[in-house]
Protein backbone atom coordinates (compact mmCIF):
# COMPACT_ATOMS: atom_id res chain seq x y z
CA UNK A 1 0.00 0.00 0.00
CA UNK A 2 3.00 2.62 0.82
CA UNK A 3 4.46 1.54 -2.48
CA UNK A 4 1.60 1.96 -4.26
CA UNK A 5 1.56 5.90 -2.13
CA UNK A 6 4.95 6.49 -2.79
CA UNK A 7 4.27 5.82 -6.83
CA UNK A 8 1.60 7.92 -7.33
CA UNK A 9 3.31 10.61 -5.36
CA UNK A 10 6.02 10.04 -7.93
CA UNK A 11 3.73 10.48 -10.63
CA UNK A 12 2.17 13.65 -9.49
CA UNK A 13 5.77 15.16 -9.02
CA UNK A 14 6.80 14.27 -12.52
CA UNK A 15 3.21 15.78 -13.89
CA UNK A 16 3.38 18.75 -12.14
CA UNK A 17 7.25 19.28 -13.50
CA UNK A 18 5.87 18.45 -16.91
CA UNK A 19 3.04 21.26 -16.21
CA UNK A 20 5.96 23.52 -15.13
CA UNK A 21 8.06 23.03 -18.00
CA UNK A 22 5.05 23.58 -20.75
CA UNK A 23 4.25 26.81 -19.16
CA UNK A 24 8.01 27.48 -19.02
CA UNK A 25 8.17 26.69 -22.46
CA UNK A 26 5.08 28.78 -23.61
CA UNK A 27 5.98 31.98 -21.75
CA UNK A 28 9.59 31.81 -23.55
CA UNK A 29 7.84 31.38 -26.57
CA UNK A 30 5.55 34.47 -25.88
CA UNK A 31 8.81 36.65 -25.02
CA UNK A 32 10.71 35.20 -28.14
CA UNK A 33 7.11 36.38 -30.10
CA UNK A 34 7.30 40.06 -27.79
CA UNK A 35 10.99 40.54 -28.58
CA UNK A 36 10.41 39.41 -32.36
CA UNK A 37 7.33 42.13 -32.94
CA UNK A 38 9.55 45.01 -31.19
CA UNK A 39 12.36 44.27 -33.67
CA UNK A 40 9.50 44.37 -36.52
CA UNK A 41 8.24 47.06 -35.74
CA UNK A 42 11.57 48.96 -35.12
CA UNK A 43 12.56 47.73 -38.70
CA UNK A 44 9.43 49.23 -40.13
CA UNK A 45 10.15 52.46 -38.43
CA UNK A 46 13.93 52.50 -39.99
CA UNK A 47 11.70 52.33 -43.66
CA UNK A 48 9.66 55.17 -42.58
CA UNK A 49 12.39 56.98 -41.44
CA UNK A 50 14.22 56.28 -44.91
CA UNK A 51 10.99 57.68 -46.76
CA UNK A 52 10.71 60.55 -44.76
CA UNK A 53 14.49 61.45 -45.14
CA UNK A 54 13.46 61.43 -49.40
CA UNK A 55 10.50 63.58 -48.90
CA UNK A 56 12.07 66.03 -46.83
CA UNK A 57 15.20 65.97 -49.66
CA UNK A 58 13.02 65.58 -52.67
CA UNK A 59 15.92 67.37 -54.76
CA UNK A 60 18.65 64.38 -53.36
CA UNK A 61 18.78 61.37 -54.97
CA UNK A 62 20.99 59.19 -52.65
CA UNK A 63 21.46 56.57 -54.68
CA UNK A 64 23.05 58.26 -57.35
CA UNK A 65 25.35 60.95 -54.98
CA UNK A 66 26.39 57.78 -53.19
CA UNK A 67 26.91 54.69 -56.16
CA UNK A 68 27.32 57.23 -59.37
CA UNK A 69 29.29 60.06 -57.60
CA UNK A 70 30.73 58.38 -54.94
CA UNK A 71 30.04 61.25 -52.69
CA UNK A 72 31.51 61.15 -49.63
CA UNK A 73 30.05 64.40 -47.74
CA UNK A 74 26.73 62.81 -48.39
CA UNK A 75 27.32 59.82 -46.99
CA UNK A 76 28.36 61.35 -43.79
CA UNK A 77 25.56 62.90 -43.65
CA UNK A 78 23.19 59.93 -44.38
CA UNK A 79 25.28 58.70 -41.45
CA UNK A 80 24.86 60.72 -39.26
CA UNK A 81 20.80 60.88 -40.13
CA UNK A 82 20.44 57.03 -39.03
CA UNK A 83 22.66 57.36 -36.03
CA UNK A 84 20.44 60.55 -34.78
CA UNK A 85 17.50 58.13 -36.27
CA UNK A 86 18.55 54.65 -33.87
CA UNK A 87 19.20 56.94 -30.67
CA UNK A 88 15.39 58.56 -31.27
CA UNK A 89 14.12 54.81 -31.70
CA UNK A 90 15.67 53.62 -29.27
CA UNK A 91 14.16 56.12 -26.56
CA UNK A 92 10.87 55.72 -27.25
CA UNK A 93 11.48 51.24 -27.08
CA UNK A 94 13.22 51.26 -23.91
CA UNK A 95 10.68 51.74 -20.98
CA UNK A 96 8.65 49.50 -18.61
CA UNK A 97 6.40 47.20 -20.55
CA UNK A 98 2.63 48.04 -20.10
CA UNK A 99 1.38 45.00 -22.67
CA UNK A 100 2.60 43.95 -25.86
CA UNK A 101 0.10 45.61 -27.96
CA UNK A 102 0.20 48.69 -25.76
CA UNK A 103 3.84 48.82 -26.34
CA UNK A 104 3.73 48.11 -30.44
CA UNK A 105 1.16 51.13 -30.73
CA UNK A 106 3.43 53.99 -28.49
CA UNK A 107 6.71 52.77 -29.92
CA UNK A 108 4.96 53.74 -33.45
CA UNK A 109 3.27 56.45 -32.94
CA UNK A 110 6.28 58.34 -30.80
CA UNK A 111 8.61 56.57 -33.51
CA UNK A 112 7.45 58.24 -36.48
CA UNK A 113 6.55 61.61 -34.21
CA UNK A 114 10.45 61.56 -32.95
CA UNK A 115 11.34 60.65 -37.03
CA UNK A 116 9.63 63.71 -37.87
CA UNK A 117 10.77 65.63 -35.61
CA UNK A 118 14.66 64.94 -36.55
CA UNK A 119 14.20 65.51 -39.91
CA UNK A 120 12.53 69.17 -39.21
CA UNK A 121 15.64 69.92 -36.84
CA UNK A 122 18.00 68.95 -40.02
CA UNK A 123 16.18 71.36 -41.76
CA UNK A 124 16.32 74.22 -39.51
CA UNK A 125 20.31 73.42 -39.20
CA UNK A 126 20.28 73.98 -43.03
CA UNK A 127 17.84 76.80 -43.22
CA UNK A 128 17.92 78.61 -39.99
CA UNK A 129 21.85 78.02 -38.16
CA UNK A 130 23.83 78.35 -40.86
CA UNK A 131 21.43 80.56 -43.23
CA UNK A 132 23.95 82.13 -45.45
CA UNK A 133 24.62 79.40 -47.48
CA UNK A 134 22.75 75.68 -48.12
CA UNK A 135 24.88 73.02 -46.65
CA UNK A 136 23.11 70.73 -48.85
CA UNK A 137 23.94 72.44 -52.26
CA UNK A 138 27.44 72.27 -50.71
CA UNK A 139 27.05 68.74 -50.88
CA UNK A 140 25.55 68.11 -53.88
CA UNK A 141 27.71 70.72 -56.09
CA UNK A 142 31.48 71.18 -54.53
CA UNK A 143 30.97 67.62 -52.16
CA UNK A 144 31.91 69.76 -49.13
CA UNK A 145 32.59 67.16 -46.78
CA UNK A 146 32.72 69.61 -43.49
CA UNK A 147 28.81 70.24 -44.91
CA UNK A 148 27.97 66.94 -44.43
CA UNK A 149 29.69 66.14 -41.30
CA UNK A 150 27.78 69.42 -39.62
CA UNK A 151 24.24 67.77 -41.48
CA UNK A 152 24.99 64.22 -40.00
CA UNK A 153 25.83 66.09 -36.21
CA UNK A 154 22.69 67.93 -36.35
CA UNK A 155 20.65 64.79 -36.70
CA UNK A 156 22.78 62.85 -34.00
CA UNK A 157 22.69 66.27 -31.80
CA UNK A 158 18.97 66.53 -32.62
CA UNK A 159 18.38 62.40 -31.79
CA UNK A 160 20.22 63.31 -28.77
CA UNK A 161 17.32 65.98 -27.61
CA UNK A 162 14.78 63.80 -28.42
CA UNK A 163 16.10 60.77 -26.26
CA UNK A 164 15.52 63.41 -23.57
CA UNK A 165 12.44 64.61 -24.57
CA UNK A 166 10.69 60.95 -24.66
CA UNK A 167 12.03 59.82 -21.69
CA UNK A 168 9.87 59.22 -18.89
CA UNK A 169 6.05 58.22 -18.09
CA UNK A 170 3.05 59.99 -19.05
CA UNK A 171 -0.56 59.16 -18.33
CA UNK A 172 -2.22 59.24 -21.54
CA UNK A 173 -0.57 58.94 -24.97
CA UNK A 174 -1.32 62.32 -25.93
CA UNK A 175 -0.09 64.04 -23.01
CA UNK A 176 3.30 62.17 -24.04
CA UNK A 177 3.23 63.62 -27.12
CA UNK A 178 2.77 67.10 -26.62
CA UNK A 179 5.27 66.89 -23.91
CA UNK A 180 8.13 65.65 -25.73
CA UNK A 181 7.32 68.11 -28.42
CA UNK A 182 7.39 71.21 -26.20
CA UNK A 183 11.07 69.61 -24.66
CA UNK A 184 12.14 68.97 -28.01
CA UNK A 185 11.48 72.67 -28.92
CA UNK A 186 12.74 74.21 -25.92
CA UNK A 187 15.83 72.15 -26.46
CA UNK A 188 16.19 72.99 -30.18
CA UNK A 189 15.94 76.76 -29.57
CA UNK A 190 18.29 76.62 -26.79
CA UNK A 191 20.71 74.70 -28.71
CA UNK A 192 20.05 77.31 -31.83
CA UNK A 193 20.95 79.91 -29.07
CA UNK A 194 23.66 78.33 -27.86
CA UNK A 195 25.66 77.68 -31.18
CA UNK A 196 25.11 81.23 -31.86
CA UNK A 197 26.63 82.54 -28.63
CA UNK A 198 29.66 79.86 -29.04
CA UNK A 199 30.33 81.27 -32.86
CA UNK A 200 30.43 84.93 -31.59
CA UNK A 201 33.42 83.54 -29.44
CA UNK A 202 35.58 82.57 -31.73
CA UNK A 203 37.64 84.64 -34.03
CA UNK A 204 36.48 83.22 -37.44
CA UNK A 205 33.36 82.91 -39.25
CA UNK A 206 32.99 79.25 -39.22
CA UNK A 207 30.15 80.16 -42.35
CA UNK A 208 33.34 80.99 -44.87
CA UNK A 209 35.53 78.54 -44.08
CA UNK A 210 32.71 75.66 -44.22
CA UNK A 211 32.10 77.78 -47.95
CA UNK A 212 35.84 76.67 -48.53
CA UNK A 213 35.40 73.20 -47.69
CA UNK A 214 36.91 73.35 -44.13
CA UNK A 215 36.36 69.95 -42.89
CA UNK A 216 38.71 70.83 -39.92
CA UNK A 217 35.99 72.82 -38.75
CA UNK A 218 33.18 71.52 -39.74
CA UNK A 219 34.30 69.02 -37.93
CA UNK A 220 35.07 71.08 -34.90
CA UNK A 221 31.36 72.64 -35.00
CA UNK A 222 29.45 69.50 -34.98
CA UNK A 223 31.62 68.45 -31.59
CA UNK A 224 30.24 71.28 -30.37
CA UNK A 225 26.62 70.56 -31.39
CA UNK A 226 26.75 67.07 -30.28
CA UNK A 227 28.26 67.96 -26.61
CA UNK A 228 25.40 71.11 -26.35
CA UNK A 229 22.62 68.75 -27.28
CA UNK A 230 24.56 65.94 -25.28
CA UNK A 231 23.64 68.09 -22.09
CA UNK A 232 20.41 69.33 -23.28
CA UNK A 233 19.18 65.82 -23.26
CA UNK A 234 20.84 64.97 -20.08
CA UNK A 235 18.67 68.38 -18.49
CA UNK A 236 15.37 67.42 -19.98
CA UNK A 237 15.85 63.82 -19.08
CA UNK A 238 15.22 64.20 -15.24
CA UNK A 239 11.22 63.91 -14.51
CA UNK A 240 10.61 67.94 -13.44
CA UNK A 241 7.46 68.89 -12.00
CA UNK A 242 7.96 72.34 -13.26
CA UNK A 243 8.66 73.42 -16.65
CA UNK A 244 10.87 76.58 -15.08
CA UNK A 245 12.73 73.74 -13.12
CA UNK A 246 13.78 71.72 -16.71
CA UNK A 247 14.66 74.74 -18.50
CA UNK A 248 16.63 76.56 -15.27
CA UNK A 249 18.79 73.32 -15.55
CA UNK A 250 19.42 73.01 -18.70
CA UNK A 251 20.67 76.81 -18.80
CA UNK A 252 23.07 76.14 -15.68
CA UNK A 253 24.68 73.58 -17.53
CA UNK A 254 25.08 75.24 -20.74
CA UNK A 255 26.71 78.22 -18.52
CA UNK A 256 28.94 76.03 -17.51
CA UNK A 257 29.87 74.31 -20.65
CA UNK A 258 30.04 77.40 -22.47
CA UNK A 259 32.60 78.70 -19.70
CA UNK A 260 34.62 75.23 -19.51
CA UNK A 261 35.22 74.64 -23.34
CA UNK A 262 36.76 77.65 -24.57
CA UNK A 263 39.20 77.35 -21.41
CA UNK A 264 39.62 73.59 -21.82
CA UNK A 265 40.38 73.85 -25.50
CA UNK A 266 42.63 76.31 -24.52
CA UNK A 267 44.98 74.46 -21.92
CA UNK A 268 44.82 71.21 -24.22
CA UNK A 269 46.21 73.34 -27.16
CA UNK A 270 49.23 74.81 -25.56
CA UNK A 271 49.51 70.94 -24.00
CA UNK A 272 49.56 70.05 -28.04
CA UNK A 273 50.09 72.42 -29.88
CA UNK A 274 52.71 74.66 -27.57
CA UNK A 275 52.99 78.12 -28.44
CA UNK A 276 51.42 77.99 -32.11
CA UNK A 277 47.66 78.62 -31.69
CA UNK A 278 44.72 75.97 -32.18
CA UNK A 279 42.81 78.29 -34.36
CA UNK A 280 46.12 78.48 -37.22
CA UNK A 281 46.27 75.23 -37.46
CA UNK A 282 42.69 74.78 -38.52
CA UNK A 283 42.13 78.45 -40.54
CA UNK A 284 45.40 79.90 -41.19
CA UNK A 285 46.79 76.72 -43.01
CA UNK A 286 46.59 76.13 -47.17
CA UNK A 287 46.09 72.46 -45.78
CA UNK A 288 43.43 72.85 -42.45
CA UNK A 289 44.93 69.97 -39.64
CA UNK A 290 41.63 67.62 -39.45
CA UNK A 291 43.53 66.08 -36.95
CA UNK A 292 42.98 68.72 -34.57
CA UNK A 293 40.02 69.34 -35.53
CA UNK A 294 38.70 66.01 -34.63
CA UNK A 295 40.90 66.64 -31.04
CA UNK A 296 38.67 69.76 -30.64
CA UNK A 297 35.38 68.18 -31.51
CA UNK A 298 36.28 65.07 -28.92
CA UNK A 299 37.39 68.26 -26.06
CA UNK A 300 34.04 69.45 -26.44
CA UNK A 301 32.16 66.71 -26.09
CA UNK A 302 34.41 65.20 -23.23
CA UNK A 303 33.46 68.29 -20.94
CA UNK A 304 30.06 67.56 -21.56
CA UNK A 305 30.17 64.27 -20.42
CA UNK A 306 31.93 65.49 -17.75
CA UNK A 307 29.69 67.75 -16.51
CA UNK A 308 26.78 65.38 -17.05
CA UNK A 309 28.72 63.21 -14.25
CA UNK A 310 28.78 65.90 -12.29
CA UNK A 311 25.50 67.78 -11.99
Amino acid sequence: MEVQQDQEALEDMENNETFKNILFNYFEQVDYIANLSYIINNLLLLIFAQIIFQQFNKKVSFKYQLTQEDNLSVAFWVIGYYIGVLISIASVTIGPSKGLLVDLEEITIYGIQAIILLNIAMWTMDHLVLSRFSLIKEMLKDKNEGAGIIMGSSAIASGLIIQGAFTGETQTLTLGMSTAFIYWLCGQIILVLATFCYNKMLCYDIGNEIEQDNVAVGIAYSGICIAISSLIGKAIKVEHLYWSDAIFNIIISLILALLLMPLTRLIISRILVGKKKLVSELVNQEKPNIGLGIIEALIYIGIAELLQWCL
